[in-house]
Formats: structure tokens, C-alpha cells, sequence
């Protein structure tokens, strides 16, 4: 076999090995992925809470310095100061958790 088909050969038996794979199903680690589908299940269930109880809320929405504009057929609403306060408010609370967890 001359050098230029031996050199083929391997280019095609490299091909091949590479795009050959098994399926390893011990390997796999479902208890993790459980794990965190899980958490983020949680944490979406804590969110809608926490919206839920917010709604009970009476001034948020309605501070003064936020924008309603009211028209025939037209409602434009920019809660500007709420989204300030719930800016200051978020940043506060997971500045103190990122303290906590960083020591």
C-alpha cells in the first residue's frame, strides 16, 4: 500500500472513530440535573408568592411619580417611581446576601 492510501485510511478511520459515540447511561448524573430542576421549581414558586403578595400591596403601583396617561381607547402606564424604589430595595437585600455568602 502506497503512503498516500495508508494516510487516507487513517484520515477516514480518525473520521470515524470521532463521530462514533455510545451512549454511557451510568455515567450520566440525573440526580443532579433532578437537583436543580427541583430548585429552580422552588425559587419559581417563592417568585409568584412574593408577586402574589406584592399585588396586596396598596401603594405600589400608584406612588406619585409614576406616569399614567388615560385616553379614549389608550391607557399608558410607567411605574418610574416604583421601579426606582423596587431597584433600591433589590439591590439592598442581595448586596447583604452576597455578603453573607461571601464569607
Amino acid at each position: 500500500m502506497p503512503p498516500t492510501e495508508r494516510t487516507e485510511q487513517s484520515k477516514q478511520n480518525n473520521i470515524l472513530n470521532y463521530c462514533q459515540f455510545e451512549y454511557n447511561y451510568s455515567e450520566m448524573n440525573l440526580g443532579h440535573i433532578a437537583k436543580i430542576l427541583i430548585f429552580i421549581g422552588i425559587a419559581i414558586a417563592v417568585l409568584g408568592g412574593i408577586l402574589f403578595l406584592l399585588s396586596k400591596v396598596p401603594l405600589l403601583g400608584k406612588l406619585p411619580g409614576d406616569i399614567i396617561i388615560k385616553r379614549e381607547n389608550f391607557t399608558f402606564y410607567f411605574p418610574l417611581a416604583t421601579s426606582i424604589i423596587a431597584s433600591i430595595v433589590l439591590s439592598i437585600i442581595l448586596t447583604i446576601i452576597l455578603k453573607f455568602i461571601s464569607r
